[in-house]
């Protein structure tokens, strides 16, 4: 998964390791949306001012 700023410029990527075997369509789903989620809210924290 990407780690997009702003003008799609890659700063990062996240991963996961998951035998396809042992994880179902629902849970890579679940993971996808996970790592979506946590890439989103690294770049909410970069976009966000420092104290």
């Amino acid at each position: 998964m990407p780690i997009l700023l702003p003008g799609d410029e890659v700063i990062g990527s996240l991963g996961c390791y998951s035998p396809m075997k042992s994880t179902d369509y629902i849970r890579q789903k679940g993971i996808f949306r996970l790592l979506q989620e946590l890439a989103a809210g690294i770049v909410r924290a970069i976009a966000e001012p420092a104290d």
